[in-house]
């Protein structure tokens, strides 16, 4: 998987009046890049072509389903291979919920709970190889 920096097929000029300030700015922004590619995922030999407008879409859309579930100012853990569902649930954390605790895959059992109870998260997003 990659994430593409430049969304268009020409370099967009950038000023000081149009300098990003946060995260959540980034990914209001991503809604004009519309319908061109933000993130390549692969799978086995299968490549998903994620736009731009679907991702920023998918922000907007979990944060304020977390919100709802009392996560807001909290810390939440990510732990999982790099993917398209973890961006959005980085982006969406990062974004003004509260705070990404990013966990090492490497990690044994041990050393995971370890950090999690040292991170004080109130939630852990995990993928299914994590999940037990």
């Amino acid at each position: 998987m990659r994430v593409r920096a430049d969304f268009s097929s020409q370099r967009r000029k950038t000023t000081s009046d149009s300098a990003l300030h946060d995260l959540h700015e980034l990914v209001l922004r991503l809604q004009s890049y519309g319908s061109d590619i933000a993130v390549i995922e692969k799978t086995g030999e299968q490549k998903i072509f994620h736009t731009a407008e679907k991702l920023s879409c998918d922000v907007e859309a979990l944060a304020p389903h977390l919100h709802s579930r009392g996560l807001c100012n909290c810390n939440i853990a990510l732990l999982g291979e790099n993917s398209y569902r973890w961006i959005v649930c980085f982006l969406a954390i990062a974004c003004g919920v509260g705070t990404a605790v990013l966990l090492d895959k490497e990690l044994t059992d041990a050393e995971l709970d370890a950090q999690l109870l040292k991170s004080d998260s109130a939630a852990l997003f995990c993928t299914s190889t994590f999940y037990e």
